[in-house]
């Protein structure tokens, strides 16, 4: 790309793979000062320059552009420079050639300060066959006396030179500084009047004055130069392009009458350098910078949009976020600044953070929405996932332990009461809990025994292989059913050690849409209520045995297991078990002996029925059920038809007759009888049958009971009386 270019001031573009740039910046500092030409500075220097390439690396990532446009003054020197000390005039030559695109070569001037010195001589009519002669034979002489061509240019730039005992080379010298001060006089006009006095106390005055006048005429010619071609970055004598149609004997024709030739040349990369593709954020970004680009990408880090809720979300831990309205944000970060210069001032002010980020910013992250995806294949993209992994994935390295898992197992087993189709389906239950996330259970397990017998151990070891997100709770109505529940927000599997309130009937139907319901209502203090979607599981221990909980007879979600007391007061077996559950490598290992249960059928899997668990269902079982099935029993009717007064006589006569202790009204019967039909009986597969029905006739209430259909459901068989056996 062409600039409209003067000779004081020139614009070009710098140009450069992205992924290259981008290799170089992950390199240490010591790996990339390899391929600079480190030796001729010292450590300081050194240290310096690689601070500025890698900002100037930085940049470039930052900027996302393949090129950028680069501005250029002629400096008092007459030499043109670069006003932005990042750009790519800068680079070692190693590192420019690499991170240069493909198709760039460099085009310059062969021997052009001589040849332009020479210029000047005979335009001066100066002595000038040694200068002459030097420039036609300049490889032949050099190669001869294993020179440098930038070693005999730095004598050109001396006052005073000493004798090399090389002929030519002495000769040489000597004409060019006998010349020098005729030169200097002549072609004065040359030079800026401000670079003779910054000189003038220079023990190489004449040599600077002449460098300046060369330096003039070199100017002019780039000048030409890359208005007929795309110059990338000038080089003095020369310049990179990537001109596909670059001809040298039009540049020729520019330089003529300097009798100075140009070479074209393909940039040798020497750096090779696997790839990167790893996240470049961190490097790009000064954590302790206070610009605002800086404190907005570390903020980014951390905080969110929500769209639809128009809440942000505040990322405390890598598993612990929190919900902020935007009254709560704006004043959480009030103090939160960055510095702004202001160029009219001269000055640094500070800016309110908070203010610029909330309001019209492209760069803030959003979702439209959040909730829990623990495959994150399945998360849309406008979603922000509130699933983290657990602790125990981040145990990359670890000893497979054969015995400690034996150990485990047992403790387990005995934890199940030795019984091993409760066992079974424990070991199913967590191992579903670990690797099928995204399927809620729907069930609960929730073990009694006396105290100590390593019920809490073993979610201790459960606690550590989740992380934070395993949540105990002892006071269940505060922290979990009361008017604030932000514990939901931030766990998958709560423990309840408090289980008495779910005794009542209300508490009772919470837990069980706890349990159960795949969407939650999640209540912040000072926010508005969320709908999250539900993976929780729960679990629970008790010391009670007698009546740990209140469960129905037609209950499915509660595995309720007494476990063994076998271990109590077994001190040594409890300190062997808390050594094996705390170890790194036995959590791992559990983890992944979990991973070869097949889980395939469990969310259709019943829960083990045991005569613990039958016990308790029985002893809180409705009178109202034993009264149904007496009725079954006794009649052999399809239909059993009574008004609700009818049927409450027949009710109260049960209870007598069995000696059953309850006191109960018209009334209560009645509300009773009510719940009863509604909860109907659930079978094996969760399907609900009704088999009696309520009418309502004339003012008054009537119950019909389906006989036939309740004695199936309760495989009850008629009696049949006066039968003969026929043999």
């Amino acid at each position: 790309m062409k600039k409209k270019n003067n000779l004081n001031n020139m614009e070009f573009f710098d140009k450069y793979d992205l992924q290259r740039v981008k290799n170089l910046l992950f390199l240490s500092d010591e790996e990339l000062l390899k391929y600079t030409n480190h030796t001729q500075y010292n450590q300081k220097e050194n240290e310096k320059y690689i601070k500025l390439i890698k900002e100037s690396l930085k940049e470039i990532l930052l900027s996302n552009k393949s090129q950028t446009e680069i501005k250029y003054k002629v400096f008092d020197c007459n030499r043109l420079y670069s006003t932005n000390c990042k750009s790519l005039q800068y680079f070692s030559n190693n590192i420019l050639h690499y991170i240069l695109p493909d198709n760039t070569y460099e085009v310059d001037m062969k021997n052009c300060n001589p040849k332009i010195l020479l210029y000047l001589f005979k335009k001066h009519n100066l002595n000038h066959s040694k200068l002459e002669y030097y420039c036609n034979n300049r490889d032949y002489l050099l190669k001869q006396n294993n020179l440098d061509k930038s070693f005999v240019l730095k004598e050109f730039n001396k006052d005073n030179n000493k004798n090399h005992n090389i002929k030519w080379l002495d000769d040489l010298l000597k004409e060019i500084n006998d010349n020098k001060p005729i030169l200097y006089t002549e072609e004065q006009d040359k030079i800026n009047k401000s670079h003779i006095e910054n000189k003038k106390q220079s023990h190489n005055f004449l040599s600077s004055m002449i460098c300046s006048i060369l330096w003039y005429y070199e100017n002019k010619i780039l000048m030409k130069a890359t208005k007929l071609y795309n110059c990338i970055v000038p080089r003095f004598d020369g310049f990179y392009t990537d001109n596909i149609d670059l001809d040298l004997e039009e540049l020729n024709l520019i330089t003529k009458k300097y009798d100075i030739i140009w070479t074209k040349k393909n940039i040798n990369k020497e750096i090779n350098i696997k790839d990167n593709f790893n996240d470049t954020g961190d490097l790009l970004h000064d954590i302790n910078s206070k610009k605002y680009r800086d404190v907005e990408y570390y903020f980014n880090k951390k905080h969110f949009k929500i769209v639809n809720n128009a809440t942000f979300i505040r990322k405390n831990s890598d598993i612990e976020i929190e919900l902020l309205n935007t009254k709560a944000m704006m004043e959480s970060y009030k103090h939160l600044y960055y510095e702004m210069w202001i160029e009219s001032k001269s000055s640094i002010e500070y800016k309110v953070f908070i203010d610029r980020w909330i309001k019209a910013n492209p760069k803030m992250i959003t979702y439209d929405k959040m909730d829990y995806y623990p495959n994150s294949n399945d998360c849309p993209k406008n979603c922000y996932n509130l699933w983290k992994k657990f602790d125990v994935e981040l145990i990359t390295e670890y000893k497979y332990l054969n015995d400690d898992l034996d150990f485990l197992l047992n403790h387990i087993l005995i934890l199940c009461g030795n019984n091993q189709e409760v066992f079974n389906f424990v070991i199913k239950y967590l191992a579903h809990l670990f690797y099928k996330p995204e399927e809620k259970i729907g069930k609960m397990i929730l073990f009694a025994s006396k105290e100590g017998t390593g019920k809490s151990m073993f979610y201790s070891l459960l606690k550590s292989m989740i992380g934070t997100r395993f949540y105990s709770i002892g006071d269940v109505k505060k922290n979990l059913i009361g008017n604030f529940n932000s514990s939901l927000l931030n766990s998958y599997v709560i423990n309840l050690e408090e289980v008495d309130y779910f005794s009542s009937k209300d508490g009772a139907d919470i837990l069980k849409n706890l349990i159960t319901e795949t969407d939650l209502e999640v209540n912040v203090k000072g926010k508005d209520p969320k709908i999250i979607k539900s993976v929780h599981r729960f679990i629970g221990n008790t010391n009670h045995v007698v009546m740990p909980l209140k469960i129905s007879v037609n209950d499915r979600r509660y595995c309720i297991i007494r476990s063994s007391d076998e271990k109590k007061n077994d001190s040594d077996y409890f300190i062997k078990l808390k050594k094996i559950i705390s170890d790194k490598d036995l959590q791992a290992t559990f983890y992944e002996y979990l991973s070869t249960i097949d889980i395939t059928d469990f969310i259709s899997c019943k829960i083990p029925e045991t005569e613990y668990l039958d016990e308790l269902k029985e002893s809180f079982e409705t009178p109202l059920l034993d009264f149904v099935k007496y009725l079954l029993v006794e009649t052999d009717d399809e239909i059993i038809y009574e008004s609700s007064n009818d049927l409450f006589k027949l009710f109260n006569s049960y209870l007598l007759e069995t000696k059953t202790k309850i006191d109960w009204s018209i009334r209560k019967f009645g509300l009773e009888m009510n719940e009863f039909i509604k909860d109907g009986y659930v079978d094996d597969n969760l399907v609900k049958t009704h088999y009696i029905e309520r009418i309502k006739k004339s003012g008054k209430n009537y119950y019909s009971i389906d006989c036939k259909l309740g004695k199936k459901i309760f495989d009850i068989m008629d009696d049949i009386d006066n039968q003969e056996c026929v043999i």
